[in-house]
Order: C-alpha cells, then structure tokens, then sequence
C-alpha cells in the first residue's frame, strides 16, 4: 500500500523543478523574508544581497534617484509626494499615483526596498515608469534621468510681517541643528508674531528629531508622549538633552514656547511628522490645517544582522501623554484646506487662521 502522499517528504533543492539555480542561502533567506512580512505586513522587511547592497547604495554619492516618497497601500505602490523640483516633480509625479512597472518590470508585491533599487542608479542614467495617475484611471508612459537629490530639508521664510513659515520635508540626523540655526540667525525674532510648521509632504524620519522638535514648543520635563511596545518608554520635553550642542538663544527659546503655532498636514505627512501634529494638537498648542494625514504611528528599527542583511521591523506604537494614537485615517485638522498648489493652500491657511483669531 503507498504512503499518503502528505506523508512524503520533499527536498527543495532536489526536488523542486525551478528555472533558477536555487541554492541553500537563497531559500534560506527566502523563509525569512516571508515569516517577516506574514508578522509585519505593512513595513517588515528582510534584506540580503543585492536588496542589502541596495540599501547601502542609498548613501552613494554617484547613486542618483527621481525623488519619489512611496509607501504600500492595499499591495499598490503609491506616490506620497515628490521632492521639490526634482525629476519626478517635474514630470507631474504627485501624491496618490500608482508606480506599474519601472523598466518595463511590473512592481506590484514588491518590497519598497525593492523598488528603491529598481528607482536608483548612477547619476544620468535613463529610467522609464509606467504611472496610473490617481484620481483618473488611466496611465501614462514616463521617461527621466536619475539626478542626484540636493532638495534643503529644512526652510524659515516670511510671509507675512511678523509671520514665519518653517518648512520641514524629513527629520533627518542633522534637521534639530538646521532649525536651531534657522532660529539663531534668520528672521525669527522676538517681534515675529506666529509661525507656520509646514509638514506638508513630510514622510517622517528620526525618533530623537521628533522628540526635540517638539520640545521647543512645549514646556521643559512635559511629558510629549511614549511609545508602546514591548516595553513602554515616556519622553519628555528636554533641551538640554537634544539642542546642547547647538542651543536656541535663550530669549528666542523662551518666545518660541508661547508663540501662537499652526501645522500645515496632508495625506504625505507621515509617521514621525504625523507624531509631532498629534502631540501639538493634543497638548492645544497648535491649529493644525489642511486634510487627514497617511495615518501610520508607528516606529520602525532597522538592525544589522550580518556582514550583508538587515531587518526592518516595526517595534512601537506612538501615544500622546493624553492617551491618544494615530489611525489608520490619520490626524485629523481643525480647518480643512481644498487640496490646491502648494502657495495657494498656504495662503488659504493664514485666510482661516486669521478668521478664527488663532493668529
């Protein structure tokens, strides 16, 4: 009598009838790329190899790029937003449109990494994208050059008198210094009435960097929130701790804490710049304006593995010291803004600001 046949046992290397040459390492590092994304959908990934070596040559200097934020939504890639007046700005790339294929090679259940690598290459080389543009259904056909990014992370402009506007694109390892430098010597002053943080198109960034931008506005050793996972940690307003090598002015720092504020958010703001729009909101110590951010209150790590892989895991969840968290429908404004150009939602905001006497 045979065996039932779920009683064989199978050797995939020998027995699996594959046009790839599949060794141990390969399956291997294919197990666990799947136990990581069945235990983190959304952003869990394994890299090994080439996507590891990809990675890493995000730090290249002759790698160029179309400057494209993206994140996964119902296993489609989506556009968050496009850096200032790069490539892929310039070819009309905008939130809500959905990357096909990259070089004719579709990208749907790809991991973001992934993608990145296909996106990247050196600077000047040709790169060619099948795009759906959202809202309409149909898709266009784009040819562009990868260029090295050299957009400023970090802007203070008036637009007003006596009314500022920071604009902050990511929370970078060096975005506290910008801003503290912008504060020491641009036009802020104990004369500037209110400022504008625009996090508009903002996809997040550093824990620590969210934290000290929030300490500037809040009073020191307030609790600004706390991050839940496997272990809870609270973090507090603290200068001292994350501007004490480059200080805010002492009088500039002091009317930064009582000057009236406003946040600028859409559905680009994400993670980390949706942390610092729920926790001024819920501390009313901002307006926030514009439409419901990506909602994604989530931390990730990233941990070296070995000499060329590495697994990016979300570890927490963020939480305001009043207990609230971010949904999935994101933060939601005070005042919603018509999804217009960049300046005329900016002026849009002051209007609203002015007619509810915030500002």
């Amino acid at each position: 009598i045979s065996k039932p046949c779920c009683t064989s046992y199978l050797n995939p290397r020998n027995d699996l009838y594959s046009k790839k040459d599949l060794t141990e390492t390969d399956l291997i590092n294919a197990a666990i790329k799947g136990m990581v994304k069945l235990a983190d959908p959304e952003t869990g990934e394994y890299l090994a190899k080439e996507e590891f070596k990809s990675f890493r040559n995000s730090f290249d200097p002759n790698i160029g790029d179309i400057g494209v934020e993206l994140a996964i939504k119902n296993n489609a890639v989506i556009v968050n937003s496009s850096v200032e007046n790069s490539q892929a700005s310039r070819a009309g790339i905008k939130f809500g449109d959905h990357i096909i294929s990259i070089n004719g090679e579709n990208v749907d259940n790809k991991s973001l990494n992934q993608i990145s690598g296909l996106l990247r290459g050196p600077v000047g080389s040709p790169i060619s994208l099948q795009v759906k543009k959202f809202p309409d259904s149909g898709s266009v056909s784009l040819k562009l050059i990868r260029e090295k990014l050299s957009a400023k992370i970090e802007t203070l402009t008036k637009i007003e008198n006596e009314i500022l506007v920071l604009k902050i694109n990511s929370f970078s390892q060096t975005s506290l210094k910008n801003i503290a430098y912008l504060f020491n010597n641009q036009q802020f002053d104990l004369k500037t009435k209110s400022l504008i943080i625009d996090l508009r198109d903002n996809s997040g960034g550093l824990l620590n960097t969210v934290i000290g931008l929030c300490s500037i506005f809040l009073p020191d050793n307030s609790e600004i929130g706390k991050t839940i996972g496997r272990k809870e940690t609270i973090y507090r307003a603290d200068m001292i701790e994350y501007f004490s090598d480059f200080p805010i002015k002492t009088e500039i720092s002091s009317h930064l804490k009582i000057i009236p504020l406003a946040i600028l958010i859409n559905e680009g703001t994400i993670a980390g710049a949706e942390m610092v729009a729920i926790t001024l909101k819920e501390n009313n110590r901002a307006t926030i304006l514009g439409r419901n951010s990506f909602g994604r209150g989530s931390m990730q790590t990233v941990k070296q593995l070995g000499p060329d892989s590495l697994i990016k895991i979300t570890t927490a969840l963020w939480q305001t010291s009043n207990g609230a968290t971010i949904s999935s429908n994101g933060v939601t404004p005070h005042f919603y803004l018509d999804k217009k150009n960049s300046q005329i939602e900016l002026f849009q905001a002051l209007i609203k600001l002015k007619e509810n006497r915030k500002f």
